[in-house]
């Protein structure tokens, strides 16, 4: 998909670098998240994220369950030697919020269930490049 079509999403992990292909990856994210329940949260009053503060966002209340939850995933990524590109945004660093595009946007207030995580790829860094899903985890 594209930067035109990319879904309202909440990046649990920014960009990474590791040494296992996408089958391996997503089996130890398998083993990882089995079991994983329904996170529930709020969104907050928005706010603009951004070297330039011009991107608005609606953060989301980091709840106990949704930490844990990043943890998890930062552990098994550290654990197999990856590294990240900002890591500024990782554990205790972790703001999770929801990009808003036009007007496709969660409202500060409005309930969010975190149903499922996608891992995806980006040809490129290049924040307009295409991007794929690689495999997807349903949360029950």
């Amino acid at each position: 998909f594209t930067v035109d079509n990319l879904p309202l999403h909440l990046t649990h992990v920014d960009s990474f670098e590791i040494n296992l292909n996408a089958e391996e990856l997503s089996k130890k994210l398998t083993d990882t998240l089995e079991g994983q329940k329904i996170i529930k949260t709020v969104a907050l009053e928005d706010e603009y994220y951004g070297p330039e503060k011009d991107i608005l966002v609606t953060p989301l209340e980091l709840t106990p369950d949704l930490f844990k939850l990043q943890m998890q995933m930062i552990n098994i990524l550290q654990k197999e030697g990856a590294v990240f590109k900002n890591p500024q945004f990782v554990g205790e660093y972790f703001t999770p919020h929801i990009s808003v595009y036009g007007d496709r946007r969660v409202n500060p207030g409005d309930p969010v269930s975190i149903r499922d995580i996608s891992l995806s790829s980006k040809v490129s860094d290049d924040e307009n490049a295409n991007r794929r899903v690689l495999a997807s985890f349903i949360f029950r």
